[in-house]
């Protein structure tokens, strides 16, 4: 699913983080996972219903959403001083 900035990931290898076959996404769930990734929770989401419903249509946005500090790196979010 991704590439570790840190660590060695699945293995020693390659720095790779994750899997996924057809609807199943497996990671090691050591942090906050979905609301780093909103693409992810979306997928999730998403999958959950048309597997439930059939199908997914979201209702548009009635407010803009402000930019998630989650998905902001830590340099970029410390105070100066």
């Amino acid at each position: 699913m991704g590439t570790t900035a840190k660590g060695t990931g699945n293995n020693s290898d390659d720095g790779q983080e994750g899997a996924r076959y057809r609807n199943i996404v497996a990671s090691y769930l050591h942090g906050s996972l979905l609301p780093k990734n909103p693409a992810l929770a979306d997928f999730l989401i998403r999958t959950a219903v048309e597997r439930k419903y059939g199908s997914f249509s979201p209702a548009p946005r009635t407010t803009p959403t402000p930019p998630s500090p989650a998905n902001t790196p830590p340099a970029a979010r410390a105070e100066p001083g």
